[in-house]
């Protein structure tokens, strides 16, 4: 009977036993994490990062608390069974990569969740331009080069049009290439961000210039008596780098102790070194009476002087009436200009050896000036806009293929300017009357000695 007894307690004890251990283990079942997704990457700091999870237990609540690194970061009491519950860090979160954070829920025992990793990082990559700097260039740039401090960077990308159009977009380099300058002004902009999605940029403004200004040179007036003044001015204008005005220089004095034809030289250099020169034509008398017009005379709008290189590859320029090109064909210097011009037609004149051709746009004519029976000059002219006539000359050497006579009555030479008049066609009208008049007379006569009235 004891025996029995003692049997007993001890069953009903290890039933307690039992009973207590599985009272105290269903309190909490699992803590599980929800976000920030694993191994994911954040800007935010303590108080803007939410750490959602949930806690599931037989208890109705829980005391739950955020661990970063080990180390405590914010407490609820309260956490509510198989509810979402979101807590914030209560103090600074260090930036850096691989923090671990987790959840301990304790209500009676404590469960503890998985380990998540958070990456943080809050500051913009550095990123400097390299080349091109911002300077001008005459040959273009073709390689964009940068350099950048940044640990986790994702991706960079360009722009080549002040950020209107983005181009590129790659994992981190240090340069691109292939790029391609506009003439005139670029802005070129470098991108960066990083695996959080901090971004940053830089740029470099510069220009490229391979065009040569245009040179203006300017007398006035264009005809004087000795002793008197003449103003002469030297300009120039350009789209791209811009002038140098200290490269902006009259190569020839002004003076009128003399008489004759002068001319006045102007020179002009952008700031990459492209250069344009023009020049201007003035007369000095010794008297106000002017026994007629001269050639100098007639040019009043200025002669622009085209160099030896810009002739033999092909020179385009706006011309206005009386305003002509200098140009040298076998050390021989010449001169091609616009007599005058009407909407759609320019008469073109070439001196030293006097030609003359009308020219209507989208016209080219050839002329030979050295006397060895090749054509020397290539005139074309391209357009007629506002009063100026866009005309292109070039030297050539071109074997004459059949005799073309040009009138050289009608051309403005060293001496005088004169237009054609239709003087030899009027001849031919009275040669057609007089030729009808004789014939008249003679059948006349015949038709009177039939009759006989002779």
């Amino acid at each position: 009977m004891v025996k029995n007894i003692k049997l007993g307690l001890v069953f009903g004890g290890l039933i307690l036993v039992l009973i207590a251990v599985f009272v105290m283990g269903a309190g909490i079942d699992s803590v599980s994490l929800v976000t920030p997704a694993n191994d994911s990457w954040t800007t935010g700091t303590n108080e803007t990062i939410a750490f959602v999870f949930n806690y599931t237990g037989e208890n109705a609540s829980a005391s739950c608390e955020l661990f970063f690194n080990d180390t405590a970061y914010g407490l609820n009491v309260s956490t509510l069974n198989a509810t979402s519950t979101t807590l914030y860090g209560n103090a600074t979160i260090a930036e850096g990569t691989d923090v671990a954070w987790y959840i301990n829920c304790t209500n009676g025992s404590t469960v503890m969740s998985d380990v998540w990793y958070l990456n943080v990082d809050r500051t913009n990559p550095a990123i400097l331009t390299v080349y091109p700097t911002a300077t001008n260039y005459t040959t273009a740039p073709t390689a964009f080069n940068f350099s950048y401090t940044e640990a986790n960077c994702d991706k960079v990308w360009y722009s080549n049009d002040s950020g209107a159009t983005n181009y590129s977009v790659q994992a981190c380099t240090s340069n691109f290439t292939s790029m391609v300058a506009a003439e005139d002004s670029n802005t070129w902009i470098v991108y960066m961000n990083d695996s959080a999605g901090n971004e940053n940029s830089s740029s470099v403004t510069f220009v490229y210039d391979t065009t040569d200004p245009v040179a203006s040179a300017s007398c006035s007036p264009s005809s004087v008596t000795s002793g008197t003044s003449v103003t002469c001015t030297c300009s120039g204008t350009d789209s791209g780098s811009g002038i140098n005005s200290s490269l902006t220089t009259a190569g020839s004095t002004v003076t009128t102790s003399a008489t004759g034809t002068f001319s006045y030289t102007c020179s002009v250099t952008d700031n990459v070194g492209n250069t344009d020169t023009d020049s201007a034509s003035y007369v000095v008398s010794s008297s106000t009476s002017s026994s007629g017009s001269t050639t100098a005379n007639f040019w009043t709008k200025g002669t622009h002087i085209v160099s030896d290189e810009q002739f033999k590859e092909g020179f385009t320029r706006q011309l206005l009436a009386k305003q002509r090109f200098q140009i040298q064909v076998d050390s021989e210097e010449h001169h091609v200009g616009v007599i005058e011009m009407t909407a759609t037609t320019a008469t073109v004149n070439i001196s030293s050896d006097p030609q003359q051709v009308v020219l209507s746009v989208g016209d080219e004519e050839k002329f030979e000036v050295s006397g060895d029976n090749y054509y020397d000059i290539l005139v074309k002219l391209n357009s007629i806009e506002d009063d100026e006539a866009n005309v292109t000359i070039q030297l050539i050497n071109e074997e004459i293929s059949e005799e073309i006579n040009v009138g050289e009555s009608d051309v403005v030479g060293e001496e005088d300017v004169s237009v054609d008049d239709g003087t030899d066609e009027g001849y031919m009208v009275w040669i057609i009357i007089g030729v009808v008049i004789v014939g008249v007379i003679v059948t006349v006569v015949i038709f009177m000695k039939k009759k006989g009235v002779f």
